[in-house]
Parts: C-alpha cells; structure tokens; sequence
C-alpha cells in the first residue's frame, strides 16, 4: 500500500518540532531522508489523506506517534555491548548492593532498551556475580514496537556477535527465527512502554524505584539540553543510596548540581554514583569532564521558523559545513605525510565535533598508522556505535585487534565486514572507503582473517 501523499519540507520541519517537543530530542536535518522515510510508513498505517489530517492523528493517537519513534530511531545494540563497562560497574560500583546484609533484591532499570539486549545483558552480569536470584531488571522504551521485540526475546546472530563461544553455548539456545537468552535470565527482565520525559515512574511496576543500578546509554545524544536536565534529574531521584546511573561514551557530559553525586569518568563510559557522604564534603566534577563539549545539536525547534539568507545559512548547514572543513583540514594534513601533527588537529576537531563519524574514522586510521593499537579500538568503537553499517569503522577495529593478539576480537570484527559486505551491491564504493568497492574490501578482510586464523575450523 503507498502513502497518499509524499511529505512536503513543512510537514517534515512540523514532525520534527512534534517529536522534540514530545519525546525530548531533535532529529537533526542531516537525517531528513530518514525521518521522511519513517513518515512514508507510518502514513501507511493510518487513514490520513491529507497532512492536517496525519499530523492530528500523530498528536491525538500514542500508538500511531510510537510507531513512527520506532520507524525513525535505529536501536543499534548488542549482547555485551561495552562489557568493559559493566565489568567496571561491576567490580567498583555494585558493592553497596552486593554487601547489603540479607537478600534483599537488587533492582535495574535500562532505560532506552531498544529490543532488550542489554537487559538480558544484565542478567549475565549479575548470573557471573552470583546476584541472580536477587536481581530484578526492568526495560523500558518509547517504542511499542520495541518492547514487543524484547519480549520475544528472539535475536539474529549479529546481536551475538560479541558474546564469545563460551557464553554463547552457555547462557544462549537456538529457537525459531534464531536465537535467544536461557529461561534463567529471561525470567527475571520485565519490559515496559514509557516516555522518560512525562511517563510516572510507576509505570515500571512491581521493578520500581530506588535503583541500584540505572543504564541509559546512547540515549541522551539525541535529546536536548532542556530534556537531558529533566531526565538525569529523575534518574538521580531515582537511585538508590550507591547507586549509579551509567551512561556511554558518546553521551554528553551530566553537571550534577546536587552534592550527593558523584562523577567516575571512565574510558568507556560515565558513571553518576549517588552517595549523601559526599554533600558533607566538596565533591568537584572534575575540570577536564567539564570542559567537554557536549554533542547534542542545541537548536530550538519549536521557535517561530526564520528564514536563513542565501548568505547566511541556517546553522544546522553552517554546522554541518564547519564540520567538513575541519574534515578536509585533517586529510590534507595526512596527505602532506604529517601522522603526528594530523593526530593533533583530528582530537582538536573532535572537541567539536565528538559525533562525527567521518572524524571518528580519521582517528582510528590515524591512531592505527601511529600505533596506537588500543587508541585505534576505541575510536573504532565509537564509529561502529554512531553508524552499525560502516563496514570501514569495523575493519579498522578488527586491523588493530590483531595487532594487538587478540585473536578472537578482530576475527568476529573482520566477520562483522564480511556479513556487512555480502548486504551490499559488490561493485559499489564503500563509504570511508577511498574509492574502494564492497567486494574489494570483503575480500581484503577475508585474507586478514586466513593470516590471523589460518585453521578456518577454529572456534572464534
């Protein structure tokens, strides 16, 4: 069935200021096409014949508003995603919870659950730490949709991807359509729809504050100033005594006003931990955490629309051509043979533009011909989180992995190539890829991958 009507440059701009009004970010205007595309087919679900008609219908009807959040937004995420992370927050900040005397539950709530990867994640935390039996973990997301995915708890393989053999076999079994988390984790997650910015909290049910712990990751990089303030103050509210609150390393930087938080700046992520000790005390965020330049786009989109001068572009463009700029400064850079000199000036670009993936990538390269293999991983990371299909980000990962003897990591990264390559049309030039075609660079991960792991037959 198509849509009645293609959406016009006004219903978008009116979409966009609905959905930042409602749901509390911005879907920026590099990702028009996309929000467009979302548009087309949601106006396939509804009767609307006309744009007044479909916009009263995404104001009056959640689910019809809910399905177009889950059209727009890409869940990107994984198993174990960020494990270093949780081990972290394992060994440092689940004392309190672990030490309380009796069995009292521990409760967690992953907030932005997309289809529920990370909350069983969770479980397989807490089933390693022998806190199972008293976890309860909750997910919630704005999506129905999502939640319903969550619920089946039936996964592709690509959700697994960074699971090693051992936990796979372990903690997962195969099931119609694919694969999914034992009945020992999944019976103790529950996943529910609410709206971070305006749902009561209540609405998680029986898995209710105070948290232990809170994991919401990726998710504030979409909001806006106004709505990240509003949510990590429920968060805070919502924590218990030791708790934390974990965001990831793309998220802007919180500036908690309150004394009894705590800032842990790790190379993974952020974490907010609530402690009353420390309002006896002068607890200061630490200057450098400060100094970050949060990602965000702050742009006000419910203001009367001005019209930009052919002279003076709207800043969104002049953003994104600032952006660019910088780009061709650190390639140019490079091309006169400078690695140290364009490391430099690709981390000062990124004090800017910490979002950029064309900047990200330039930083794994260069960090890879520097031979800062851990600093090439982490870059990697951060341009596989922004953009899961950029197959480049992935082989640069899976490049410094075994330069840094780890066997089984760059072997599942250079099969994220492969499985990312065989999606595409073979003559096509791979994004970041200087020219190069999909086939070419499947065929240059699949060496890679004969060099490192020469017996094929071999577990990853």
């Amino acid at each position: 069935m198509r849509p009645p009507f293609d959406p016009t440059l006004e219903l978008v701009d009116a979409i966009r200021s609905e959905v930042t009004t409602r749901a509390g970010f911005v879907p920026q205007q590099r990702y028009d096409e996309r929000l467009r595309s979302a548009l087309r087919r949601t106006l396939e679900q509804c009767h609307a014949k006309t744009e007044s008609e479909f916009l009263e219908c995404l104001r009056r009807n959640g689910a019809c508003f809910e399905f177009l959040i889950g059209e727009f937004v890409i869940g990107e995420t994984y198993f174990l995603r960020e494990w270093d992370l949780l081990d972290h927050v394992k060994r440092v900040h689940l004392r309190t919870a672990r030490e309380r005397e009796g069995d009292s539950l521990i409760r967690a709530w992953c907030a932005g659950c997309s289809s529920g990867e990370e909350a069983y994640s969770l479980a397989i935390l807490f089933y390693e730490e022998g806190l199972l039996g008293r976890a309860r973990i909750v997910g919630s997301d704005l999506s129905r949709a999502a939640v319903a995915r969550a619920q089946r708890a039936t996964y592709s393989r690509w959700s697994v991807r960074a699971v090693d053999q051992q936990r796979l076999t372990a903690y997962f079994q195969d099931a119609p359509g694919g694969i999914r988390p034992l009945e020992k984790f999944r019976e103790h997650v529950r996943f529910v729809t609410l709206n971070l910015l305006s749902d009561p909290l209540a609405m998680l049910g029986p898995t209710a504050p105070p948290f232990d712990l809170i994991l919401c990751r990726n998710v504030f990089i979409y909001f806006t100033p106004e709505a990240i303030e509003l949510a990590s103050s429920r968060f805070f509210d919502a924590l218990a005594e030791g708790g934390c609150l974990v965001l990831g390393a793309a998220d802007p930087p919180l500036r908690p006003k309150r004394p009894d938080i705590i800032v842990d700046s790790t190379p993974h992520g952020t974490v907010y931990r609530r402690d009353h000790r420390a309002s006896q005390t002068s607890q200061a965020v630490p200057a450098e955490f400060l100094a970050r330049e949060a990602p965000y786009e702050d742009v006000r989109l419910n203001a009367a629309p001005v019209e930009p001068s052919p002279a003076q572009p709207s800043p969104l463009v002049a953003r994104r051509e600032s952006e660019l700029e910088l780009v061709g400064h650190v390639r140019a850079i490079v091309g006169k043979g400078g690695v140290g000199p364009a490391l430099a000036a690709c981390r000062a670009a990124l004090t800017r533009f910490p979002l950029s993936v064309e900047l990200q990538f330039l930083l794994a390269t260069l960090e890879l011909h520097a031979s800062h293999f851990r600093e090439a991983v982490a870059a990697a990371e951060r341009v596989v989180y922004l953009d899961g299909k950029m197959a480049m980000g992935h082989f640069v990962m899976a490049s410094a992995l075994a330069r840094l003897g780890d066997v089984a990591g760059a072997t599942r990264a250079f099969r994220n190539v492969d499985v990312l390559c065989r999606e595409q049309s073979a003559d096509e030039p791979v994004p970041l890829g200087e020219g190069e075609t999909f086939a070419a660079l499947r065929e240059a991960a699949a060496t890679e991958l004969a060099r490192i792991r020469p017996d094929p037959g071999t577990n990853a």
